[in-house]
């Protein structure tokens, strides 16, 4: 009898318990429906009276990421609660910053936030976050440089995207309080989310091209001056995507990271050729040693180029916000010079396999690291390969920017004469767009 009663008295808990749970999660459910539906509606009012096409698409852009944000949320809320607590706290951060100054275009338009612009991966087909920061008195019409930014690793707690949504919703500072900063000349920044801790490699770093594209489809922007900076993660993957993309890039910043994704003594240094890189570390970093960095200053110094290296002396793993502001003028004196008349390209993935219009086919079991290097002496290309039973080469325009009737020599034999003109060699006949 008496196991009876408890056995009765432990269902009935048991069930009070799942009562309680269902009516916190109705609850928070309701919640979150709301502040959605609130930021949306304060989002289409200041819609209606939007200065310029920029500032509206921030406004849907920040309503996509909210709704999608929370749909997620709803998904795993028996399993991750703390998730659903910390973006209802990331709503209220929005909503308020909607009703007060950042739901206006001033301080935008002044650079003191960064606007949340979204785009759908093509990877995954997800709706993913970056934010663009404007020059004061942004012109529209004009092409700037741009900075595009790869930030670190985020604590555990902030690694969601609507955390990184509301950073620009925040109270601003005074003015009066913010410290005093030397000019620099006007440019853009564009810093991709990356899926927050991703780290840039094994194909996430495709969320910063998308980003990048999504930004020149936006605004203008000066394509030959155009850097790539990041700290911590972010500086290894500034190295990681700026050795397989040196085409796209007038420079490099590094603060305070290293090689892993991309190791000294590989080759893909190589890649880099003229192109100017800068390498920030604290000396009394213990996070990232002091060197990783100097490792990777050497690796270009043994191929012959000096890099802008800092160390300073007293720092740790944070970047002081002078050494920033130099790095960026340093970038901003940068301007890329354009296709080079000899070039090294080395392949270790299949996502990069050239740059300014040379592609080698890459096939692991031939090598897992072909390497080409091109010269070009006036209309004669020379194209010396190793590891490669294949390459395209686009001559003309987009590519390597010649003209009229060409010469091709592959290894010491011609292999091509006629127009300036996308060509394959080799055994590459039709596998550019499947090997991609």
């Amino acid at each position: 009898m008496k196991t009876r009663y408890l056995f009765v008295m432990m269902t009935i808990g048991l069930a009070a318990a799942a009562a309680a749970r269902a009516a916190t999660t109705a609850e928070t459910i309701a919640r979150g429906d709301r502040l959605v539906a609130r930021i949306a509606q304060r989002a289409d009012t200041l819609q209606v009276n939007a200065p310029n096409i920029l500032f509206s698409r921030h406004l849907r852009s920040v309503v996509s990421l909210v709704r999608t944000d929370w749909a997620r949320c709803k998904l795993l809320l028996d399993d991750r609660p703390e998730q659903a607590e910390r973006s209802l706290e990331h709503m209220e951060t929005i909503l308020a910053g909607l009703e007060g100054e950042a739901g206006t275009w001033e301080p935008y338009a002044r650079g003191e936030r960064a606007l949340v612009l979204a785009f759908q991966s093509r990877r995954d087909r997800s709706v993913q976050p970056y934010t663009m920061t404007l020059p004061a008195g942004w012109d529209e019409t004009k092409a700037y440089p741009t900075i595009v930014y790869l930030h670190g690793h985020v604590p555990e707690a902030q690694a969601e995207p609507l955390w990184y949504v509301s950073l620009s919703f925040g109270p601003s500072r005074p003015a009066a309080t913010r410290p005093a900063v030397p000019a620099l000349e006007p440019h853009l920044t564009v810093a991709p989310w990356g899926r927050g801790n991703a780290g840039y490699t094994d194909g996430w770093e495709s969320d910063v091209f998308e980003a990048l594209d999504d930004a020149m489809e936006t605004v203008k922007i000066d394509e030959n001056r155009l850097s790539l900076c990041g700290h911590s993660m972010g500086g290894f993957g500034t190295w990681s995507i700026g050795v397989r993309t040196p085409d796209r890039w007038a420079s490099l910043a590094i603060y305070a990271g290293g090689d892993r994704s991309a190791p000294v003594g590989s080759g893909l240094a190589e890649n880099l050729g003229a192109m100017p890189v800068y390498i920030w570390h604290g000396a009394k970093d213990r996070t990232v040693p002091l060197q990783m960095g100097q490792a990777l200053a050497d690796e270009l110094r043994r191929l012959g180029r000096e890099p802008a290296m800092v160390v300073d002396p007293e720092a740790g793993h944070m970047v002081p916000a002078e050494a920033k502001l130099a790095a960026k003028a340093w970038m901003l004196a940068q301007r890329r010079p354009g296709r080079p008349e000899s070039f090294t390209y080395v392949a270790d993935t299949d996502r990069h396999r050239g740059a300014w219009g040379v592609t080698v086919r890459r096939n692991s079991a031939v090598d897992p690291m072909p390497r080409v290097h091109c010269t070009i002496d006036g209309s004669t290309v020379r194209l010396d390969t190793k590891g490669t039973t294949g390459l395209a080469v686009n001559l003309g325009e987009g590519g390597l920017g010649l003209s009229g009737d060409v010469t091709v020599v592959w290894n010491g034999q011609e292999a091509y004469r006629g127009t300036a003109r996308e060509i394959e060699l080799g055994d590459g006949t039709g596998w550019r767009g499947r090997d991609r």
